[in-house]
């Protein structure tokens, strides 16, 4: 059994590893800036990553053997014009994690992503040249170069296109798509931005299984099935027996976005599969589990 400190715990994939680790028999500290917000599994403790002196008070105290962080500025568009912010989140607060904890001996997971890439020549390997093309993906960047460089047993899990439901969370490209759908509104999904798209408990679990058996350095934690978000929408108005012409197919350039998206992006899973033996969640069963979410949690409309 091991502590497990979860930073972010008030957020989809936080709410998620604290389930799976509960589950696993670990010993569970959850922590978010808001210690006000209401979860299912209790209270939660109060914690700003970016202030360093109480990310070193937390490891003291607590001596947990792994923080996994899901704290992160992860709007992308915004990020273009909060690029301070966006650094000061993913950068100098892992970079206080990973201080800390290489020196009271604790492991920190920290969370990437296919944005590292510029989308040229996906789907990629962890040793592909990487190449960013925003602020979220350039914050990202940095974070994996400065956990290289601070040395130590943490693990770079690169992740993408995360899904789910649960209590009070921001909406994500699945319970977009739903929403719109049941609402009878048409929406457009871009034919493509490729990747895998990625259920939250299924990540969590993953992630937990990897850092109990001590993995360390970088690895694509992801979605077994690489497909457009047009084709994730399309599977999901099926599992969920929704009117798919409602989806209308377009391309990423006439959306307009603020911040420039990877396309061919994605992963190749090699390393997570035959090097360590955790296989991931294709999208219809992905789709199948996060039907069962909604069903308990609701879609957040």
């Amino acid at each position: 059994m091991m502590k497990v400190a979860i930073t972010g715990a008030a957020g989809l994939l936080g709410q998620k590893c604290v389930d799976q680790a509960l589950r696993a028999g670990h010993e569970v500290i959850p922590f978010d800036v808001d210690d006000t917000v209401a979860v299912p599994f209790g209270q939660l403790l109060a914690l700003d990553i970016t202030d360093r002196a109480a990310v070193r008070s937390m490891m003291a105290t607590f001596r947990p053997d792994l923080v996994i962080n899901t704290a992160a500025y992860t709007a992308v568009d915004s990020s273009e014009e909060a690029d301070e912010q966006v650094f000061a989140v993913n950068v100098e607060g892992v970079r206080n994690l990973v201080r800390a904890g290489n020196e009271y001996r604790v492991r920190v997971t920290a969370l990437s992503t296919d944005y590292v890439f510029d989308g040229r020549a996906g789907p990629y390997r962890e040793e592909a040249p990487i190449n960013p093309l925003g602020v979220y993906g350039r914050s990202k960047a940095e974070m994996e170069k400065l956990i290289r460089e601070e040395g130590g047993e943490h693990l770079i899990a690169r992740t993408m296109v995360l899904y789910g439901a649960a209590p009070g969370v921001r909406k994500n490209f699945g319970l977009w798509v739903l929403q719109n759908l049941k609402s009878g509104d048409p929406i457009r999904a871009v034919t493509d931005q490729m990747g895998n798209p990625t259920l939250a408990s299924d990540l969590a679990r993953m992630l937990i299984d990897l850092a109990a058996r001590g993995i360390s350095g970088t690895c694509h934690v992801a979605g077994a099935d690489w497909v457009s978000r047009y084709d994730f929408a399309l599977a999901l108005a099926d599992e969920f027996g929704l009117d798919r012409e409602l989806i209308t197919p377009v391309v990423t350039a006439e959306l307009g976005q603020a911040a420039e998206r990877p396309l061919d992006s994605g992963f190749i899973l090699d390393k997570l599969v035959h090097d360590f033996g955790v296989r991931s969640l294709g999208l219809e069963e992905g789709l199948r589990l996060f039907r069962a979410e909604v069903e308990e949690y609701g879609d957040g409309a």
